[in-house]
Formats: C-alpha cells, sequence, structure tokens
C-alpha cells in the first residue's frame, strides 16, 4: 500500500477471518482546487477503482488486532473529543494523520537506526524481495495495485518466473522471506528491483 492508502484504511477494509484487506481510498492533504484553502480531502486510489485483496499474515492479524483494543482503550480517554472516523492509522483524537507527519517520523527514525530509506521505500523494497523470490510477476503487480504489470514486464519476467509462488497467501510468504533472511545473488536483485520499478 502506497501512505496515503495506509492512512485512509477503514477496519471495515480488513477480513481477519480471511487475511486480508481491500484498499478503496487515499488521504492527503492539501489544495484539491484552485482557489481553496489547504484541506484534507479522501480520494479513490492512485488507480482510480478499489485495490484487489491485499494478503495479510497471521503476524499481522496478531498485531492489527492488538492494536485495535489498544486504539479502543485511547478512545475512552478521549470521549467526546474523539472522531471515530473507524480508521486503522489515526491521530489519539481519531483524526486523520497528516501524510508529511509519517513520511518525516520515518525519515527521522530511518536516519537514526542507520538506514537509508524512505517510508515508499519500503513498498519498493517489499516487491522486491518478493520478486527476488520467484513470484509471478503478474501476483505481485495486482497485490500492489496494477490489475496487470506493463508488457515490458510482461514479456521479460513472466515466462521465467511462472508458477513458482510457493503458497498461496504472499502476506506469510513476505514473513517467510524476513525470517530467513536469504542472501540473493546480485543478479536475483538486479532483475527483480529493475521489474519492481516498473511496477511500483
Amino acid at each position: 500500500m502506497r501512505l496515503s492508502e495506509v492512512l485512509a484504511l477503514e477496519w471495515d477494509d480488513i477480513d481477519f477471518r480471511e487475511k486480508r484487506i481491500q484498499v478503496y481510498r487515499s488521504s492527503h492533504f492539501g489544495i484539491k482546487e484552485p482557489g481553496e484553502d489547504s484541506a484534507h480531502h479522501i480520494n479513490s486510489t492512485k488507480e482510480g477503482k478499489p485495490k484487489c485483496y491485499i494478503d495479510i499474515s497471521d503476524e499481522d492479524v496478531e498485531f492489527l488486532k492488538k492494536y485495535k483494543i489498544e486504539q479502543q482503550k485511547r478512545r475512552l480517554q478521549y470521549r467526546r473529543t474523539y472522531h471515530d472516523n473507524n480508521l486503522v492509522f489515526a491521530r489519539k483524537n481519531g483524526l486523520y494523520i497528516h501524510n508529511s507527519t509519517v513520511t518525516k517520523n520515518f525519515t527521522n527514525f530511518a536516519h537514526t537506526n542507520g538506514f537509508n530509506i524512505s517510508f515508499h521505500g519500503l513498498r519498493h523494497t517489499h516487491i522486491t524481495l518478493l520478486l527476488a523470490e520467484g513470484v509471478p510477476v503478474t501476483d505481485v503487480a495486482i497485490r500492489v495495485g496494477h490489475q496487470r504489470p506493463s508488457t515490458t514486464s510482461d514479456i521479460y519476467w513472466h515466462a521465467e518466473q511462472a508458477g513458482k509462488s510457493k503458497q498461496n497467501n504472499l502476506g506469510d510468504l513476505f514473513v517467510d522471506i524476513m525470517r530467513s533472511k536469504k542472501q540473493y545473488s546480485d543478479e536475483e536483485l538486479i532483475k527483480a528491483e529493475k521489474i519492481a520499478r516498473e511496477i511500483n
């Protein structure tokens, strides 16, 4: 998901039983029409339509359930001043988080911990690692919101990788990738990164 999609995610968009999320909207702060003051806007996704379901892992489900309980406790603390927008990620009072706040905080966190990566870079890395693991580009493209990859990606990758996806839930597969700390060859990463740039 893009940051704007994360910040517009509502609890009703998450199916905990089926372990999946559907993305319908994006959250933006800024001027939508000439002459307007800066304001908050809810738009469709970048693709202009809901994304296909995004698989999430068992760990994601567990984290989100615990987080929801913590959020409900916070709602009680704020009581009448809490704005119930049904948001998964919101300010302490329930209002929408400003996109630049997350970007700035994440950049500071990354630099403090020695990582040279942006928030959007997490999406790019996610795509690259799935491709390097052999997940078909068509599956990855759909996961990140494209109904099909570009023609170049399709020709370049699909014939070689088709059928190599090791399991159905890509959320669980990505957790396995992170746990394994697998080392990919330079050739695998260069090839995957080239395709990731096209479907990012």
